[in-house]
């Protein structure tokens, strides 16, 4: 069996233990920061009137609690192991630790595949947008370097739902995004807008 005398950087085993173990305490608890977080906006978004948005922001909030309980676990396990010298409390350690970076990774990966991307660059989707004059039947061009996004959604004609007075124009464009793929067709012709995204 292979043992090693030396953790990185030439420090001792203990050291190179402790210091993982703090690093993994930090990580938890950002990781927890993040599922209140993501649980503050769900609870937002559902009082706002937005299940689907709180749905999202729910389930993505319990993968980020899972990771988090699997780090508090897997630091125990490493705090004992180096409290008492037991090596074989790093195995459980190391499980841990994999499966909580594979929840991360998916976490990742429907944060790109379920466009929750498009909400830090909301202007985005709209701003690639072209609508035809039904009058003229010419395109004008809507994207203007100064424009606003409250100004151009007003031009779009976007059957964007009503603001409430404590509702942001940011939550009423997340809504408009949440089902923008859905209601393409609809969009193009109510609208006659062509989406180039």
């Amino acid at each position: 069996m292979c043992q090693f005398s030396k953790f990185c950087c030439g420090c001792s085993l203990r050291a190179g233990a402790i210091t993982a173990a703090v690093l993994n305490l930090v990580n938890v608890i950002l990781i927890l920061i993040g599922a209140a977080v993501l649980i503050y906006f769900g609870i937002r978004n559902d009082k706002e009137g937005y299940p689907s948005l709180a749905r999202r922001d729910y389930s993505k909030a319990g993968l980020y609690l899972i990771a988090g309980c699997l780090g508090i676990v897997s630091f125990v396990c490493l705090i004992i192991a180096i409290k008492k010298s037991r090596p074989g409390l790093l195995m459980p350690w190391l499980v841990c630790f994999l499966l909580k970076i594979i929840i991360v990774g998916v976490c990742v990966t429907l944060a790109i595949t379920v466009r929750y991307y498009t909400y830090f660059v909301m202007i985005a989707p709209l701003g690639f947008c072209v609508s035809e004059n039904p009058d003229t039947g010419s395109n004008q061009n809507l994207i203007k370097s100064s424009t606003r996004p409250d100004i151009l959604i007003q031009k779009l004609n976007c059957a964007l739902p009503s603001a409430h007075n404590n509702q942001t124009m940011r939550n009423s464009a997340f809504n408009y995004l949440s089902d923008f793929d859905n209601r393409i067709s609809e969009i193009e012709e109510i609208h006659r807008i062509r989406v180039y995204v």
